[in-house]
Order: structure tokens, then C-alpha cells, then sequence
């Protein structure tokens, strides 16, 4: 006879059993033990409050905990099993708690906002006052400029300076008038240009004028900015009201949570974000800017290279100096030294009266180098217009003094010899000079 098979049937879990166990998982901190008991209560007893009760409960902390607002879309869905099991009682205590929670939980998103808010509009009143500065020096400069009552002096220089090298080599005639001559005829177009700007009073009248739309120019873009500092000190005063309203609403029982958005900071992380910017650190700055504000990093970025290129467009595109460019200057500087030590000890070779005086012009050529009228985008392209300058003066006051001590003139010696002394020689105070000027200038245009 078989023995029959007897199908064993998996007894369900009785709700008193699944609450005891509950109830140790709590004891001990095992929230997702815990949790996934309460979850297999709602599918094993759909009708029974208890298990979405004790969902709520857990992932909220009994209401004490601040969750964010993705998982409050899972726990909406929860309560609304919860409402619909719920007699009518029950419907209206949970509802009321429920909905309680869900406006505070509301109101600590809005202080996060708040503070974002309140810190963007910081960092933007912070960029707008340094504008409000730069445009200011430039409405100071252009008032400077109006009233300045001698303009060219540096072309002044020059042009006397080819003039009388002219002048002394017609008194001393020699291969070097095919130089003298032509450079001789642009110095007194130069000093003439220097004396008709000066002493024509209509030209005079129509560069006050220039001076003057310029100034105007300045002074409204001065007024926009400022008027922007003022409308973001009001919005930040009332979003300081409403942080400090914001703060009493929101349960204490969230503090810890929040107390990043509680603190008062603010100036404090515009501070770590400007320095960021100053310091060129972009991508850290773009991070900072995200992460603490509501602004978007791109287009705060152009919209302050737009301002600042719209103050002065002809000036902004001046690179910084690098690292690259300092190593450069020591280099050019050892070349300097040594030449000038090689020169020391075989000076024989050269006339001490042509060399001295032609290296005071070398000196003064470059001290008075006006590298606005130069102005480059670039260190390099000031070096070397400030360098070709220098060594042709250098080498025709020496050539000149030179033929008119010796009387004679050799191409190989003063065409190629000299000027590459000069340039061994002055490479290095060159490149300072070119670098200190161009610096200043890279400063006083975009500070």
C-alpha cells in the first residue's frame, strides 16, 4: 500500500509574531531589518494600519527626521495607503500629522534655497563693487586726462632725439645720413604733431570732446552698477528676513540637520568663492558656485567677461605673465651678466666715450618707453619692440660718436658688431623693464 504524500502548507505569520519581531529589530537599531518587516506586514495584512504606520514612522524618525524630497514621493505614496485602510478617526489624526510634517519638511527646503539665495546675491554685489572700482579708476584716469595740459611727451623725446642725431651728422657727414636723414624728418613731423596738438585750440577743443563722451560714457555704465549694488542690498536684506522667519518655523528636532543652512556664513563662503576666482581657479570655483548658490557657474563667468570686455574691449585681451616668462627674464639676465663681464675685461675693443654715452641713451630709452603707445597682447611682442628700440639707438649714438672721434665708419664693426654687443648687453634690463611696464599696465586695465 503507497503511502500517500501529504503537502505541507507554510503557516502565515500570525501580526502579533511580526510585531514582536519588529519591536526587537528597533530595540537593536536594525532599521533595515525593521523596515522590511513593516514592509512584509503591509502584504501579508494590506488592511491593517499598523504596517504603513510603522513605514512612516521609521523612515521619518516619528516626524523628527528631515528626509529629502525624493523620498518624500515614496512616503506620500505610503500615506495614501495608509488613508485609504484608515477609518474616519484616523483618517483626520493622520492627515493632520502627516501634513504637518510635510510643511515643515517644506519649510527647511526653503532655508536651504534662502541661503543659496542670500549667498549668490552676496558674490554678485561683491563682483559688481569691484567693477563699480575698475570704472571708477577709469572715470578718475579720463578726468586726469581732460585736464593734463601737455600730451605726447614721449613722442616729444623721440622725435628730438632723431633731429639731433640728424643734426650731428650733418655737422659730421658720413655713411650713417642714409639712416639720419629719413628717421631726422620723422622726428620733426613728430615734435611739429606734439606742438600742433597742444597749441591748435581746435584740436585741443575736439580732443576734450573725446575725453568728455568718454567720461559721460563711464559715469552712466558707473550709475547702471551702482544701481544694480543697490537692488541687490535690498534683496539680500529680505532674504535675510526671510531666513530668520524660515529658522522659527522650522521644528528644532531638524537643527542638526540643517545647521549648515542655519549658520550665518554667508560673507564668509562669497569670501572662499572670490578667492577662488582671484586665483584663477575656475573649475574649484565653478564647484563652489554651484554647489553653495543658485547660480550657474558658465554663465556667471561670461557675463563678467562680457562687462569687463565691454569696459575696456581694446585692453582685455592682454595675457597674464607666466611662470614661463620669469624663467625667460633669469635667462636673459645671466646673458646680460656674462656679457657684460666679457665686455669688462676686453673693452679695448670698443671707445669708451661712444660706449658710456651710448649706453646712458640705452637706459633712459628704456625707463621712458611708453607701452601704451606699444601696447601688446602679449610680454613677448612688448619685449621686442622695447628691444629693437633700444639697441638702434644705442647703436647709432655710438656709431655716430664713434665716426666723428675716429673718423671712420667700418660695416662690419659698427653694423653688426655693436648692435649685437648692445644687445647681449641690454637683453636682460630689457626684459625687466618690458615686464614691470606691461605688468603695471596688465593691472591698472583689469583690477
Amino acid at each position: 500500500m503507497k503511502k500517500s504524500s501529504v503537502k505541507k502548507t507554510k503557516k502565515k505569520k500570525t501580526l502579533k509574531k511580526l510585531k514582536e519581531e519588529l519591536g526587537f529589530y528597533l530595540e537593536n537599531d536594525e532599521i533595515d531589518k525593521a523596515l522590511n518587516i513593516s514592509t512584509k506586514i503591509t502584504e501579508l495584512y494590506p488592511k491593517n494600519t499598523y504596517g504603513y504606520v510603522e513605514i512612516i514612522k521609521i523612515r521619518t524618525n516619528s516626524y523628527t527626521k528631515l528626509i529629502e524630497e525624493d523620498e518624500i514621493k515614496e512616503i506620500k505614496l505610503v500615506f495614501e495607503k495608509l488613508y485609504e485602510v484608515s477609518n474616519k478617526r484616523e483618517k483626520k489624526q493622520y492627515k493632520t500629522e502627516f501634513d504637518e510634517y510635510l510643511s515643515d519638511c517644506k519649510e527647511a527646503y526653503n532655508l536651504r534655497k534662502i541661503k543659496k539665495d542670500i549667498i549668490g546675491k552676496l558674490f554678485l554685489k561683491e563682483e559688481y563693487e569691484q567693477i563699480v572700482s575698475v570704472v571708477e579708476e577709469k572715470v578718475k584716469n579720463a578726468k586726469s586726462s581732460s585736464k593734463a595740459n601737455i600730451k605726447g611727451l614721449y613722442d616729444l623725446i623721440k622725435g628730438l632725439f632723431f633731429v639731433v642725431c640728424l643734426i650731428f651728422n650733418l655737422f659730421n657727414p658720413n655713411k650713417l645720413l642714409i639712416i639720419t636723414i629719413p628717421f631726422g624728418i620723422f622726428g620733426i613731423i613728430t615734435i611739429y604733431g606734439f606742438i600742433d596738438m597742444n597749441l591748435s585750440k581746435e584740436k585741443k577743443k575736439k580732443k576734450q570732446e573725446e575725453l568728455n563722451n568718454i567720461l559721460i560714457k563711464r559715469e552712466q555704465k558707473l550709475g547702471e552698477y551702482k544701481n544694480e549694488i543697490n537692488k541687490l542690498e535690498e534683496s539680500i536684506s529680505f532674504l535675510n528676513e526671510q531666513k530668520v522667519n524660515s529658522c522659527l518655523k522650522i521644528p528644532k528636532t531638524f537643527d542638526k540637520q540643517i545647521s549648515e543652512y542655519l549658520a550665518d556664513d554667508e560673507e564668509l563662503i562669497v569670501k572662499k568663492i572670490i578667492a577662488k576666482f582671484n586665483s584663477n581657479k575656475i573649475d574649484e570655483f565653478s564647484s563652489m558656485l554651484n554647489e553653495n548658490t543658485n547660480l550657474v557657474a558658465d554663465e556667471v563667468l561670461n557675463n563678467i567677461d562680457g562687462i569687463l570686455n565691454d569696459l575696456n574691449k581694446e585692453n582685455f585681451n592682454m595675457k597674464k605673465i607666466t611662470w614661463f616668462n620669469y624663467v625667460i627674464l633669469i635667462a636673459l639676465c645671466a646673458i646680460s651678466i656674462f656679457s657684460l663681464i666679457i665686455i669688462i675685461k676686453n673693452f679695448y675693443e670698443l671707445n669708451l666715450i661712444s660706449f658710456i654715452v651710448a649706453f646712458l641713451v640705452g637706459i633712459v630709452s628704456n625707463i621712458i618707453y611708453n607701452i601704451e603707445n606699444g601696447r601688446h597682447t602679449k610680454l613677448i611682442d612688448t619685449f621686442n619692440d622695447n628691444l629693437c628700440n633700444c639697441i638702434f639707438r644705442t647703436s647709432l649714438v655710438y656709431d655716430l660718436i664713434y665716426s666723428w672721434i675716429t673718423n671712420e665708419l667700418s660695416f662690419t664693426y659698427n653694423f653688426i658688431e655693436i648692435p649685437i654687443i648692445f644687445t647681449l648687453l641690454f637683453i636682460g634690463f630689457v626684459m625687466l623693464i618690458s615686464m614691470l611696464k606691461y605688468q603695471n599696465l596688465y593691472k591698472k586695465l583689469i583690477k
